[in-house]
């Protein structure tokens, strides 16, 4: 009889712990938040995607953007068990035969709750941040580096703004970069594509030369550690927090300088401060002869233009090319040491890169045109590939979503992203992935910002 009923409640404690996903181990419960850890993390991936699309769309419908950020999350669960049993007591001979087990009742409670913290970012430190242009680098990055899978020339007209040409007599052009409609989007493509075509790229800016900090110091001086530190933080604090300013002694170097005095030499020591490269340490665009011999990205073949007159046709008018640039040797790559874009007498083509809210607002005029939420009829915005095929750099549809695509709701209506891996047909999400980077890298900024301007000189 002992043995039976200590059976049964073997049987019940197995149940409960099968009834539950936590583990029990003695009297106590073990919380497994690992699945809930991978929880949060797609929520707030998925968080992410939908504010950057929605602002996308309010931008269609010329309202303001305005963005949160999930900054904290914390979860709190609790576990608990019973199990009560019934053991029936025999009162004569007839009940003691019939009483031979031992009813039991398992019973499991279970309760949680998440705490999300959401910060509203309308600082003017995140507002600075989301105006500051794009630097060339950024620019080198998502181009030519492959990382999206996606060409330069898929990629340019969303960074890029304006581009403006002046002539030598003062005469100007400027191409704007809208998705208003087709023939504007068309029209600075097919400029973009011609720089491409032409050979634009970038590689690292010349190296700016050292700079003296501070006066000569004598040899005791030079050996005062509180004395090299003063002049550091001195130099570091006076040309500002940006990315040449360096922290601590980094970039700092002591040079012994020769020097007569009295008929006789001496050595004195110059703290110097290592130069950067040329334009705040930033990239610079260039020309070389570039290929694709297999074409695709994996294969990228490039020399030095040969010959000293390099023509670009920005415009193609009644089948006949137009706009005719001839590109200055010294924006070939591998002349940096012989920038002259202060030189007379040259064409000069300025590149205006856009800001983080430029690119949405970009976004937001294709959604407009191609879904026509102003009114008229829609327009496609696809750009034709050789192959018959088309191509979508961002593409909004008013639809229910299928799977994990992205999707919002605005104005009672469902607006939804195809989600193409491959990106060959629609870089939509791609889009979106690339937006949630920038987003974050350009979050901030202590100063107002200026244009981003790119100049490239031509003959």
């Amino acid at each position: 009889m002992k043995m039976r009923r200590r059976a049964t409640l073997t049987i019940f404690a197995r149940c409960l712990v099968a009834l539950t996903p936590l583990a029990f181990c003695g009297c106590a419960f073990v919380d497994q938040f690992a699945p809930r850890t991978k929880d949060y993390n797609h929520a707030a991936g998925e968080s992410k995607g939908s504010q950057i699309l929605l602002n996308v769309v309010r931008s269609a419908y010329s309202q303001p953007l305005q963005f949160t950020e999930i900054s904290t999350v914390a979860g709190t669960s609790s576990v608990g068990g019973t199990v009560s049993t019934t053991i029936p007591f025999p009162l004569n001979r007839p009940a003691s035969l019939a009483a031979q087990s031992i009813g039991a009742t398992p019973s499991v409670t279970a309760s949680g709750g998440n705490t999300v913290n959401v910060a509203n970012l309308n600082t003017q430190e995140f507002y600075q941040g989301l105006q500051k242009p794009l630097s060339k680098s950024q620019i080198a990055y998502y181009l030519f580096s492959g990382f999206y899978d996606l060409y330069p020339v898929e990629l340019l007209p969303l960074f890029i703004s304006e581009i403006d040409v002046k002539n030598p007599d003062g005469t100007t052009f400027v191409l704007r970069n809208r998705g208003t409609s087709q023939q504007s989007f068309n029209r600075f493509y097919f400029a973009t594509s011609q720089l491409l075509k032409g050979g634009l790229n970038t590689e690292p800016a010349a190296k700016a030369k050292p700079t003296k900090v501070g006066p000569e110091l004598e040899a005791q001086q030079a050996s005062d550690p509180k004395l090299l530190s003063a002049l550091v933080t001195g130099s570091s604090t006076s040309s500002g927090a940006g990315a040449d300013s360096g922290s601590g002694s980094s970039g700092f170097t002591l040079q012994p300088v020769t020097r007569k005095v009295d008929g006789e030499k001496k050595t004195y020591y110059q703290l110097q401060k290592a130069g950067g490269t040329g334009g705040g340490g930033d990239d610079r665009f260039c020309f070389s002869t570039t290929w694709h011999p297999q074409q695709d990205l994996d294969l990228t073949m490039s020399k030095p233009i040969e010959g000293k007159e390099h023509t670009i046709f920005l415009g193609l008018e009644n089948g006949k090319y137009v706009w005719p640039l001839t590109v200055h040797p010294s924006f070939y790559c591998g002349h940096a040491n012989e920038h002259s874009a202060g030189q007379t007498g040259y064409q000069k083509i300025t590149f205006k890169t856009r800001s983080v809210e430029e690119i949405f607002y970009f976004l937001g005029q294709i959604v407009r045109t191609e879904l026509a939420v102003a009114g008229g009829d829609e327009a496609s915005l696809a750009i034709p590939r050789l192959n018959g095929s088309s191509f979508h750099l961002f593409h909004v549809e008013r639809r229910l979503p299928v799977g994990e695509e992205p999707w919002v709701i605005y104005n009672g209506q469902v607006f939804a992203i195809r989600i193409d891996p491959s990106g060959t047909q629609d870089a939509s999400s791609r889009v979106l992935q690339m937006m949630t980077d920038l987003l974050a890298l350009q979050s901030s900024a202590k100063n107002l910002p200026a244009p981003n301007l790119i100049a490239v000189t031509v003959q």
